[in-house]
């Protein structure tokens, strides 16, 4: 049992959510008065989570990370839907980004290659099961640099690694 200081009532620790940081690892309040001010001031929450990511980036890389890793299928299943519900962004997006793949296709790209890339793509999905991306090695789309649609600018990865690179390049 437990006291919760908002609603000057005593709960069974179920009703609080957890919290490491604190002597008997609950909340100070329960979970229907935390879900209260949730509702009651989202804006002023926005701003203190803000706060704390700009403050915690690190930290919140880190967090973000292993959220990812621990709900996988919960986020594969969240981005399904969202693709499903916003079947126009996604157009759009896939749109933009095979305007960009011409436009930086250059006349000497050896187009050969380049298909030969896909191809092998495919192949490794095939043989491992595990999907297989063709990637840029520097972005086509990139904020600090951009690369070219051409052969020696490409590399195949398993998805995972391709989508956890995003749109950026590091320099080994």
């Amino acid at each position: 049992m437990k006291h919760c200081h908002k609603c000057d009532t005593t709960k069974n620790t179920s009703e609080f959510y957890k919290n490491k940081s604190t002597k008997d690892g609950f909340q100070a309040q329960c979970k229907s008065c935390g879900q209260q001010l949730r509702k009651d001031n989202p804006e002023k929450l926005k701003q203190q989570n803000a706060q704390w990511r700009s403050n915690n980036v690190e930290r919140d890389k880190q967090n973000r990370a292993r959220w990812k890793k621990d709900n996988a299928n919960r986020n594969k299943q969240t981005l399904a839907q969202w693709k499903k519900d916003n079947a126009d962004k996604q157009n759009a997006y896939g749109a933009k980004r095979r305007a960009a793949e011409i436009q930086r296709t250059v006349p000497w790209a050896n187009l050969n290659t380049i298909r030969a890339f896909y191809t092998e793509a495919q192949r490794l999905t095939n043989e491992t099961g595990v999907v297989h991306h063709v990637d840029h090695i520097l972005p086509l789309q990139g904020t600090n640099v951009s690369g070219l649609h051409i052969e020696t600018n490409l590399q195949v990865l398993p998805y995972y690694e391709n989508l956890s690179k995003s749109n950026n390049y590091e320099i080994a």
